[in-house]
């Protein structure tokens, strides 16, 4: 899949099969251009992505929370 800053959704999409296709590689494509919703967003909220870790780590980062303790951490 290719992205454009700007743009939600793939710009370009290439199947590569290396050779072991059975369906043309074009119909895939339009096949999977159809069923799945490859906008990054959809993408993180389908395959429930945890993009809130890295939400919070940035936010601890400029000093807007707290960090939390971890379970094992003996610095304390």
């Amino acid at each position: 899949m290719a992205y454009a800053i700007g743009k939600a959704a793939p710009v370009g999409l290439f199947v590569e099969t290396f050779g072991t296709e059975t369906v043309d590689p074009a119909k895939s494509q339009a096949a999977i251009s159809e069923v799945f919703d490859l906008r990054p967003a959809a993408i993180i909220r389908d395959l429930d992505l945890p993009w809130e870790r890295t939400d919070r780590a940035d936010a601890w980062r400029s000093g807007r929370v707290a960090p939390q303790a971890r379970a094992n951490d003996t610095t304390t």
